[in-house]
């Protein structure tokens, strides 16, 4: 696929589980854009928004359990979620 042969590969060529090669972004290089959107966590509502316009899908929400923040590093961004459960985070 990486080669644009994908229409000439067959299904029985395909891996049964539907997964490929992660990482393999490297080496489509379309320059799409000259700068990648960043999450200001001082400035979010939390609306997801963000989410759905970001061109490339360098921003994700993801809803985790605080107990998991315990190995991150300190870049690792993240915030209190505003949903009843208090115990998870944005």
């Amino acid at each position: 696929m990486l080669a644009f042969d994908g229409n000439d590969v067959p299904v029985s060529a395909m891996p049964v589980d539907g997964t490929f090669p992660s990482g393999t972004t490297q080496w489509e290089k379309r320059n799409l854009a000259l700068e990648i959107p960043v999450w200001v966590t001082d400035l979010c509502i939390q609306c997801g928004k963000c989410i759905i316009v970001c061109p490339h899908a360098v921003i994700r929400q993801k809803i985790f359990d605080n107990k998991l923040l315990a190995g991150a590093p300190e870049t690792f961004k993240h915030m209190p979620s505003k949903f009843k459960e208090s115990s998870l985070r944005a």
